[in-house]
């Protein structure tokens, strides 16, 4: 928002006035564009699922886009007209806006410099410093969730806005063309009257009418009969078209939306039902691999015991040769003895 509005005084110089009014048309080009702009977002329908296209549009206006956003101009587009007649007033403001380096400068107070005391107690010191950075974090991060909690509820009735204007921009697409539809067969009623007379006609060659024995009266009493009727008729009927039209308009725009309607839910369900399938193959393909894993499973179980029976027997084995070499190697000692007591 902007801030509050400095005393401005009644009288000013012409030399002064100069420099507001082309900043004053400087300002209205922008807002103009601004206007554009906004209008062009707004009313464009960006899809759900890619965000491309806004991204693009985005860069192509990035520079006056940061402009006006810093103005609030986006955020209140009705003000525009408000916003430049302030900022023709105030030109503080408009300098801060040009130059953003200069705000602290007309912010900020002459300070005297002071001697610094010593600290008697550091650690007082370091206390003090840490609370204001854990206070300006716990703020920027409270700051952070309101922008992104804002943004989100802005880009929802954005949202909103776009499928209701195309929503209403379809619905008189449909009339128009439905509108335009019948009067080219009311201006061409005649020639299409024509090609069913022809018809008729063409079909009715080969059937024979009987002709009637009517009297001079008759004839003629039918006659006035048939001028006031057909006049009475063609009034009503008039009168009936001119009702009916854009009822029929009407009822035929709504016919054409909800069978569309109706085609959208039944793709709807097509893709839901598709999903459904798809579950349950898989489900089924995942039992078929269970039961295969279960078999490979009980398998390699077999295949463990069987080795670890095959270990068990080699170590049998093994155990039975060393005791037979054991006993080899005794016998011979034994024998090596008994020859050299013999020999001695």
């Amino acid at each position: 928002m902007l801030p509050p509005e400095p005393p401005v005084s009644t009288h000013i110089a012409v030399s002064e006035l100069t420099p507001r009014i082309k900043r004053a048309q400087q300002l209205d080009e922008a807002t103009s564009n601004a206007m554009r702009i906004w209008e062009r977002v707004r009313t464009r329908p960006i899809p759900e699922d890619d965000m491309e296209l806004h991204q693009q549009f985005l860069v192509e206006h990035g520079a006056l886009y940061k402009r006006l956003k810093d103005r609030n101009v986006l955020v209140v587009p009705n003000s525009v007209q408000e916003t430049v007649i302030k900022l023709v007033l105030e030109d503080e403001y408009w300098y801060t806006i040009k130059n953003p380096k200069s705000k602290e400068s007309t912010k900020r107070p002459e300070v005297k410099m002071v001697p610094k005391k010593p600290n008697l107690n550091p650690k007082s010191d370091k206390t003090l410093n840490t609370k204001p950075t854990n206070i300006k974090q716990v703020t920027q991060n409270t700051s952070s969730k309101r922008k992104k909690h804002s943004s989100s509820e802005q880009w929802e009735e954005w949202k909103l806005k776009d499928n209701e204007i195309v929503n209403g921009t379809y619905e008189q697409d449909l009339q128009n063309a439905i509108m335009l539809s019948k009067l080219d067969y009311e201006h061409n009623k005649d020639l299409y009257k024509k090609n069913q007379e022809t018809n008729g006609k063409s079909s009715n060659q080969n059937k024979k009418k009987k002709n009637k024995v009517m009297s001079i009266n008759e004839f003629l009493n039918s006659g006035s009969k048939k001028q006031n009727s057909s006049s009475v008729n063609s009034n009503m009927k008039n009168d009936l078209k001119e009702e009916c039209f854009f009822y029929d308009i009407k009822h035929a725009t709504k016919k054409e939306l909800d069978k569309e309607q109706i085609k959208e839910k039944r793709k709807k369900r097509e893709a839901s039902i598709d999903k459904l399938i798809s579950l349950v193959q898989c489900q089924e393909k995942l039992e078929v691999e269970r039961a295969k894993r279960l078999a490979v499973q009980l398998e390699l179980d077999k295949a463990k015991a069987e080795i670890l029976s095959v270990k068990e027997r080699n170590k049998t084995l093994c155990g039975i040769l060393e005791h037979g070499k054991m006993k080899q190697k005794a016998d011979i000692l034994a024998e090596l003895e008994k020859l050299y007591s013999e020999k001695k």
